[in-house]
């Protein structure tokens, strides 16, 4: 009689050996990944590379002066597991490999094991499975999270309210994008700070691989102190390590639970005149959450633009939302990008969502707000999804923003328009 294979040895075998292996050797030599494999754990931007999942934005190679290649990046712990700060999606090493070669595990384990020459050994023994008592959070990450609050409120409480006289950037900003009726379509969770602090990180020298690291490392000092912005830099070990690119004003926005907890604030840095900070010219992100921390997730968050109401409509940008509101007047929630698009939870009462999505080239828009639709309708909750009807072309992405520049409101259809006869069905 054949005997049965204990498969939990197996297993426990083969992630030993993986282990002993190194999965960001594993990494390294059987995905295209580079940057995050030989940067990991460090400061080094080049440590962000390209996200693993087709899906995403951050698929594509991009970015110049810095080295930054992407949006994906390892743990320092050298587990082989990642981060997408694009798409906000955790992948273990195993997911990587699956989704760079398009196989199901069965395959990628197959793979996995041919290529670090894994055999069964037929004498292993587990070693004994030790009892896990779930950890809290430490001291450290307690503070860490209290002290990121404290800048958040600090932040709000300084900020203005968008018909205050000094939020004419804010106000320029969306005019030049098509919104004019800002202040009746705007509620007290979108306001604008005259002066917030840009900064950007820079990597230290012996960080510094190749010939390139250095070239780009030294790219980006040049580039801080001749920025008319620049304030000073911060030094450690006697090189700078990040540096102060002046106070800028920026549109902020509140992120809040389904339950109307406020969690984080979204900031947008603008120029006097009403245009993204210039650090966007370079390929720098002038869109950025604030610091979280423990007890400060944003999981199902989204930031309110209008109160709760039976039918709501929601988008991935401040500027979709708004395109959407003001030419059908439907309560909005924005979910900031397209990884909260995914996990978004609507509102207690909700019982219709309009999906605006956006049309992707990588067709991350879509495909998010499949997945959305999927899960709302299981739970009960009706779906409409609708995308610009208008064509890529040559840009990466279209939204809802787009068709109301391009097409005008007659670019949007009569069922959204008409979102208020659903609130008197039923």
């Amino acid at each position: 009689m054949q005997q049965n294979k204990d498969y939990s040895a197996v297993n426990e075998q083969f992630r030993t050996a993986c282990e002993a292996y190194g999965w960001l050797n594993i990494l390294s030599e059987m995905t295209p990944l580079e940057g995050a494999v030989k940067y990991v754990g460090t400061t080094n931007s080049r440590r962000f590379d390209v996200c693993p999942d087709a899906k995403c934005s951050g698929h594509k190679v991009k970015g110049r002066g810095t080295g930054k290649a992407g949006n994906f990046a390892l743990f320092k712990d050298e587990s082989g597991a990642g981060y997408c700060f694009k798409c906000r999606q955790k992948h273990s090493p195993m997911d990587t490999i699956m989704l760079f070669k398009g196989w199901d595990f069965a395959t990628a384990a197959k793979e996995v094991k041919h290529h670090i020459g894994f055999t069964i050994d037929p004498h292993y023994k587990p070693a004994p499975v030790k009892t896990r008592i779930p950890r809290g959070p430490s001291t450290r990450e307690i503070a860490l999270a209290d002290k990121n609050r404290k800048a958040m409120n600090r932040v709000w409480l300084e900020s203005l309210p968008l018909d205050d006289p000094k939020a004419l950037p804010v106000a320029k900003y969306f005019a030049k994008r098509g919104i004019t009726k800002l202040h009746s379509l705007m509620k007290g969770d979108v306001k604008m700070h005259p002066a917030l602090p840009f900064y950007l990180p820079i990597w230290h020298s012996s960080e510094d691989e190749d010939e390139l690291d250095k070239e780009n490392r030294l790219w980006l000092i040049d580039y801080c102190k001749n920025h008319p912005s620049f304030e000073k830099f911060y030094i450690k070990d006697g090189e700078p390590s990040s540096a102060h690119m002046g106070f800028h004003p920026a549109i902020v926005a509140l992120v809040r639970t389904p339950e109307g907890k406020a969690q984080r604030v979204h900031r947008i840095f603008l120029d006097n005149d009403g245009n993204k900070a210039s650090f966007s010219k370079e390929g720098f992100e002038v869109k950025k959450m604030m610091s979280g921390g423990y007890g400060l997730e944003v999981n199902g968050c989204s930031c309110h633009i209008d109160p709760p109401q039976e039918v709501v409509g929601i988008g991935e940008g401040l500027e979709t939302v708004l395109a959407v509101k003001q030419v059908t007047g439907m309560p909005m929630d924005c979910t900031i990008n397209a990884g909260l698009m995914k996990d978004y939870v609507p509102r207690k009462g909700t019982k219709l969502v309009f999906i605006f999505e956006d049309k992707d080239r990588s067709k991350t828009g879509e495909i998010v707000a499949m997945e959305l639709e999927e899960r709302l309708l299981q739970q009960g909750i009706a779906v409409i999804r609708l995308s610009p009807p208008i064509e890529l072309g040559d840009a990466k992405s279209k939204d809802w923003l787009d068709v109301l520049n391009q097409l005008g409101p007659e670019g949007f259809p009569e069922v959204a328009k008409q979102w208020s006869e659903f609130s008197k069905v039923g």
